[in-house]
């Protein structure tokens, strides 16, 4: 489906779970929200899926929600590269590579708890 040289340096986990996008401009999200799914995860970034076409370089604010967790994570993170999943749909659905950039220590120990807890070979989407 994609072919992307590996550029990780740590484990991402297969770990579905909904996400609110924002824009962000001068630091402050901006509306309107757009939403995404992730597909996979890990303490650095993650791999969302949505009906939009994410220009690389672009910097968003992304609220992720886990299952269990009253909160949503808020991260910002910028987007890596984007690449269409299958051209000859007449709606497309896009693969985005996101790297998160600003992480407070409370939301950071949430994503690692979220991400570590549900760890086993078999959903890793890469092991170091």
């Amino acid at each position: 489906m994609y072919d992307l040289p590996e550029k990780r340096k740590f484990a991402r986990v297969a770990l579905k779970s909904n996400i609110t996008l924002r824009f962000l401009q001068d630091g402050k999200p901006q509306e309107p929200a757009f939403y995404a799914i992730g597909k996979n995860m890990g303490v650095e970034g993650v791999l969302l899926a949505s009906e939009k076409k994410l220009a690389p370089g672009k910097m968003l604010s992304l609220n992720i929600s886990f299952p269990g967790e009253d909160d949503p994570v808020e991260i910002q993170g910028q987007i890596r590269w984007c690449a269409v999943m299958d051209p000859a749909k007449s709606e497309p659905l896009y693969l985005t590579g996101v790297q998160f950039s600003e992480i407070t220590h409370k939301h950071l120990r949430l994503l690692i708890k979220n991400v570590c807890g549900t760890m086993s070979v078999d959903n890793m989407a890469y092991a170091v």
